[in-house]
């Protein structure tokens, strides 16, 4: 089993705040953010920019307001005012929400939400706790077409028009309409499915709704998915981009003290992302100290990939952000790679990446309906072109 280390795991002083402040988020202690604690060597100006990057903007901000005299002033100012735009941001989506979900409703399209606003209310139970760039929500595929329709009515335009052919290979596969704003700018995603089978067999939709819950939230009633298949997509979600926010894993902590760390019912049917699973399981648990059950445990320590991928997690959450949107593909694809168990996962992943089509293809070369299936032969030598034809880097020394 890989080894446990105190939680604390950034470089920096500065950077090891910033993980106390997603323990403390978690709700779980967090002996270094008491006013009688040593902050020695914490570059403040650090501290913003850092709880911006990580999604912890309202969280920081009430976790650090006890120590707001011992740092400058101009710093806590703007950790005050990106809480309250954060929060101020969340609320508002969250009200944009209701809204679409209510002109839903009155055309008779049922509307699950998940990740966004019921994510903080499940995690932290506050629905200002968290931002989001934009709003999931999940119909069932004899939906969408209306569905489609109603946002558009409510002013959201869909980014992509496909052909019928590659609209019903979109909707199998991936599933996610993009929909924006035509005045505020506002993403929806509008989902048939709630995570792409390009990254593995996925939840079915129709099982998705069988097992929903229902959320009150600030009066109004939510449907979302189940706790146990909510938990499944958010390690899921937070494999397919490498961990890369600490308000991910902080919300991972949460939800798993309400499980008391125990995971088991995610490593059976109908869930088939074990690996995902257990090192969602294990960040959570070596960053913000989530409590894991004895189960649980022991099915990481039969494991061996989990530490040198929670090793890959721990370098690149505080990692520059790269230059080129090539490399942070790659980067993460390769990540998702080694997060597949088993010789035919990893053979059915990478099949899918290199064959399945994607709306990028038929943005690039547009094909009548009827030799849809050349798509295949064409993504590889697109894939080629994106990636293996780069300019040389200059040497470094």
């Amino acid at each position: 089993m890989p080894k446990a280390r105190e939680p604390a795991m950034g470089r920096t002083p500065a950077e090891q705040l910033l993980c106390a402040v997603a323990r403390g988020a978690a709700g779980l202690p967090v002996p270094e953010l008491r006013p009688s604690a040593a902050l020695d060597g914490v570059d403040w100006g650090m501290v913003p920019h850092g709880l911006r990057r990580h999604g912890l903007q309202a969280l920081g901000a009430a976790l650090l307001a006890p120590a707001r005299e011992r740092m400058p002033a101009p710093v806590w100012a703007a950790i005050a005012r990106d809480a309250l735009d954060a929060r101020t941001a969340a609320l508002g989506m969250f009200a944009e929400l209701r809204r679409i979900i209510d002109e839903l409703r009155g055309l008779g399209v049922d509307a699950m939400t998940y990740k966004g606003s019921v994510m903080a209310w499940d995690a932290y139970g506050d629905l200002g706790a968290r931002p989001f760039v934009d709003l999931d929500l999940l119909v069932r595929p004899a939906d969408a077409d209306r569905a489609l329709a109603v946002l558009d009515a409510a002013g959201y335009a869909r980014v992509v028009h496909d052909t019928p052919a590659r609209d019903a290979w979109f909707r199998r596969v991936d599933g996610d309409y993009q929909l924006v704003h035509r005045d505020s700018g506002l993403l929806v995603e509008l989902h048939v499915r709630a995570m792409s089978r390009r990254f593995g067999p996925g939840l079915e939709t129709d099982a998705l709704w069988r097992r929903r819950r229902a959320v009150a939230v600030a009066g109004t009633e939510l449907a979302a998915p189940a706790d146990d298949d909510a938990l499944f997509l958010h390690l899921v979600h937070g494999a397919k981009h490498r961990w890369e926010r600490l308000e991910w894993v902080a919300a991972t902590a949460a939800l798993l003290r309400r499980v008391e760390g125990d995971v088991s019912p995610l490593l059976r049917e109908p869930y088939r992302a074990p690996r995902a699973v257990l090192l969602g399981a294990w960040i959570a648990h070596e960053i913000a100290g989530a409590p894991l059950a004895p189960a649980t445990r022991s099915a990481i320590a039969r494991d061996p990939a989990v530490a040198p991928l929670t090793a890959a997690v721990r370098a690149h959450l505080f990692a520059p952000s790269p230059t080129d949107d090539r490399d942070e593909t790659a980067a993460k694809l390769a990540f998702n790679l080694r997060v597949q168990r088993g010789v035919t996962a990893r053979a059915r992943f990478i099949y899918r990446w290199l064959a399945w089509p994607s709306p990028e293809d038929w943005s690039e070369v547009s094909l009548p309906d009827w030799i849809f299936g050349a798509y295949r032969l064409l993504r590889p030598l697109r894939l080629a072109r994106r990636y293996a034809a780069r300019p040389a880097r200059p040497a470094h020394g």
